[in-house]
């Protein structure tokens, strides 16, 4: 496992977790709704307005 492992470029502790786990799992990472953040991209917008060497 460990050579299959480095070849891969993944750990060990990894695959075992994705081994192990419930096959309902629900991925966090995939279906969210975006937040209402229209206010904060705004300040963000203008902050890096008011420096131009950032961005």
């Amino acid at each position: 496992m460990k050579s299959v492992c480095s070849v891969l470029g993944v750990a060990r502790s990894n695959l075992h977790v994705l081994h192990h786990r419930p096959g309902d799992w629900p991925d966090g990472r995939r279906g969210r709704v975006p937040g209402q953040d229209e206010s904060l991209l705004t300040d963000i917008r203008r902050h890096i307005a008011e420096l131009p060497s950032y961005g």
